[in-house]
């Protein structure tokens, strides 16, 4: 096993100015293949999860590093080059939302780590993977650091580096290992899902996305926690740091779940950090603020969606049928994912299965399912029962129904494939 800790070339230097980034995209431009980018970032050090470092690699073209905070511009006008390429990316659902800030667009991406789960590895990290694949080693310990300190260490610079290094060589060994095994097909859904999903700006925090909010019935309670989040968050922001360091989320809940106590539990509450914390004041304002904004409308807990699926906890009692499609879908699908070398949750979580399970149970609630001898004639493409959902129309309601669950086709026909004879089977009985 190697341990490699300078990249190959030698470390290179940070780009900042608009020439120098400039020059390194015409560089990138005349490179071959797709780009290897990875981020740095500080949310433990920062108000949010944005770029402080951008670490870009090419064939033909080498390793760059570019400090995106000098001149966002030049970093912007990157896309020029930059989203014309498949982006090659390591777990790149945590880097797409910094780099969507930047202005940039992913066309395609190519994930290592998405190879990996699909390749029946789980979720590894790049040095596990490095270890595998390539017999290469980094050694990973700095990913935590402040990224956002300049100038930032040479070792740190040789770390984020080396992170962009190895992945051609690591996409190709992936690639060819899916081929062989069939799974080009379900990589490219996966690497698009990702895309889709996660290729957006970083958001804007919000005070109903605090967890635990919706617990607040009364506008009461939901105007604290708003006047709560928003000092917390206007003076996180003007200081850029994290907000957990004023009061994190649970704190926050707690102090607005009783407003007739709130001004002695905020009080409590700053007593217990001591003598030098200094935002006493800020949150003893918000929660005098709260009792001036009980009646905004925008305070009114909206209603919980209608959810036709009762707690998992009571199928046993008083679902038992649903229980049982559950248990059957849960066991196949397991013996199906072994089989083929899968963990089952890579396959779909099991809160989809249950999904699932009560949905075939509410649409086929009795002995009514169809029939073995009920199964599309080939030539005439009729129904050769007797008027009942044809096998076909079962199916094809469980795959509308995994669909809408977000599942990828090829879940969809792995997971049809593994269970739905042992359910027909089962619902026939």
């Amino acid at each position: 096993m190697h341990v490699i800790t300078t990249p190959r070339d030698g470390v290179p230097r940070v780009l900042s100015s608009t020439p120098e980034i400039s020059a390194a995209t015409r560089t990138l431009a005349s490179g071959h293949g797709p780009i290897a980018i990875d981020t740095e970032r500080a949310p433990a050090h920062r108000y949010d999860d944005r770029a402080f470092l951008i670490q870009l690699r090419r064939h033909g073209a080498g390793t760059f590093l570019i400090d995106p905070t000098v001149e966002p511009d030049a970093v912007e006008d990157m896309a020029d080059v930059i989203d014309e390429l498949s982006w090659l990316l390591h777990a790149g659902h945590s880097d797409l939302p910094a780099l969507y800030s930047l202005g940039w667009t992913a066309p395609e991406i190519l994930d290592t780590q998405i190879a990996a789960q699909l390749l029946g590895q789980g979720q590894m990290g790049l040095d596990p993977m490095l270890r595998r694949y390539l017999n290469l080693s980094l050694i990973k310990d700095k990913g935590a650091e402040d990224w956002s300190i300049r100038p930032l260490p040479q070792e740190m610079l040789a770390y984020a580096a080396l992170d962009v290094e190895f992945l051609h060589e690591l996409i190709a060994q992936c690639h060819r290992d899916l081929a062989e095994v069939g799974r080009t097909e379900w990589y490219r859904q996966e690497c698009e899902y990702v895309r889709l999903r996660y290729g957006h700006e970083i958001p804007v925090p919000e005070w109903t996305d605090l967890k635990g909010v919706d617990a607040l019935s009364t506008p009461a309670q939901r105007s604290i926690a708003r006047e709560l989040f928003e000092a917390r968050d206007e003076v996180a922001y003007s200081r850029d740091i994290p907000p957990h360091h004023i009061i994190r989320d649970p704190d926050i809940i707690h102090l607005a779940s009783n407003p007739q106590t709130a001004q002695r539990e905020v009080a409590r509450f700053a007593q217990k950090k001591g003598r030098n914390y200094p935002y006493a004041r800020l949150l003893k304002d918000a929660v005098t603020e709260a009792p001036r904004h009980v009646q905004d409308p925008a305070l009114v807990r909206s209603p919980a969606p209608a959810s036709t699926m009762p707690p998992f906890k009571i199928w046993q009692d008083e679902y038992p049928r649903a229980l049982e499609i559950f248990t059957v879908l849960r066991s196949n699908l397991a013996t199906a994912a072994a089989d083929a070398g899968l963990r089952p949750d890579v396959i779909t979580p099991v809160r989809n299965l249950r999904a699932l399970a009560w949905d075939l149970a509410t649409r086929i609630p009795g002995p009514s399912v169809p029939r073995e001898d009920q199964y599309l004639d080939t030539g005439t493409g009729q129904d050769t029962g007797t008027g009942q959902d044809t096998v076909a129309e079962f199916e094809q309601a469980a795959g509308a129904t995994l669909l809408a669950l977000d599942c990828r086709p090829w879940q969809i026909t792995f997971i049809l494939d593994a269970t739905l004879p042992a359910i027909l089977q089962l619902l026939r009985s």
